[in-house]
Parts: structure tokens; sequence; C-alpha cells
């Protein structure tokens, strides 16, 4: 079973990373921001996970967001095969607990942009 979890962990990482990045863009093309260029189009895709998920303490706590980035690391040393010179940041990960806070940043999020 943890191995079917932590593709969960993978997967459901991955859609956040994609749905941050998709809203960044979005909020770039909604704006008129004059300052736009294909330059920085393309930063968006190449920023860092911690930077797109540090812009969610704008509206979720500072402790959420830690918590995210302890399962982004996680989800890095699953991904890179399960080191075990290196363990993860955190020992256990509760999949409903992190699906319900990437619903909730969806939701959230897809509220905001639909003002």
């Amino acid at each position: 079973m943890e191995t079917v979890e932590d593709l969960f962990i993978l997967e459901i990482f991955s859609c956040l990373e994609r749905f941050l990045r998709n809203q960044l863009l979005e909020c770039l093309k909604f704006e008129n921001c004059y300052l736009k260029s294909e330059k920085l189009l393309n930063h968006i895709e190449f920023m860092k996970t911690e930077e797109l998920l540090d812009a969610l303490k704008g509206f979720m706590d500072s402790n959420t967001v830690g918590y995210l980035k302890q399962i982004k690391q996680y989800r890095d040393w699953v991904a890179h095969g399960r080191n075990p010179q290196k363990p993860p940041p955190v020992k256990t990960v509760d999949f409903d607990e992190v699906f319900r806070i990437v619903e909730e940043i969806m939701s959230i999020l897809e509220k905001r942009n639909s003002n």
C-alpha cells in the first residue's frame, strides 16, 4: 500500500505544481501586465516549486505552506529512488490530508480567478 500512496503523492503534487504555474500565467494575462515578455513567461515554467508555494502565504497559513514544502521534499525523495542514506524530512505522509490541502488551494484560487 505504501507504494500506491507514494504514487498518489507524486501525482497530486505534480498536479498542484502545474495548477500553480497555470494560475500565475493566467494572472499575467488578465492583469494586462505591460512588462510581460517571452522571457518572463518562460521563467514561470522554471520557477522553483518552493517559490510557487511561498506565493500561497498570502492566503494560507505558513504552517500549511511549510508542510507542503516537506511533502515536496518527500515527493522528490520518492521520485529519485528512495535513497536510504538520505531519509525524507517527513516519516509518514497522510495522503488524505495532502489531498484536502491541495483541493483547498485549488478551490480558493479558482474562486479568486472567477471574480
